[in-house]
């Protein structure tokens, strides 16, 4: 098993292998070595671009995310986002756009494989 601290206001995640995971009272989710290493990829260049990623930002200042595939969905201060299918470089979009607010402590403190 593997353990993936998740940024501050995510309550949920939901992925295409295991169904919905919570984090822990310290924002901590366990995955299975597989869908760590699903994430991996990202979670082991979080200095170069981190497991979620910034794509492009609105007029309005809201801010398009790409996750890794794994995940089909997110839940971001009591919203949830769906993942489009829209695929990207850094893995596939959510289907709406984050508000600036949220998406900012989304992206700055990111995923980090705590251990696994």
């Amino acid at each position: 098993m593997a353990r993936i601290k998740c940024p501050s206001n995510v309550s949920s995640i939901t992925l295409s292998t295991s169904g919905v995971l919570s984090p822990d009272a310290v924002g901590i989710i366990t995955c299975t070595a597989a869908e760590a290493t699903a994430l991996g990829s990202s979670i082991a260049n979080i200095n170069q671009h981190g497991c979620a990623t910034l794509v492009d930002t609105a007029s309005n200042g809201d801010i398009n995310i790409s996750v890794p595939a794994i995940i089909t969905s997110i839940t971001i201060n009591a919203v949830v986002y769906a993942v489009s299918g829209a695929a990207t470089p850094f893995g596939k979009l959510l289907a709406s756009r984050v508000p600036a607010p949220a998406a900012s402590s989304f992206l700055y403190q990111n995923f980090l494989l705590v251990n696994g």
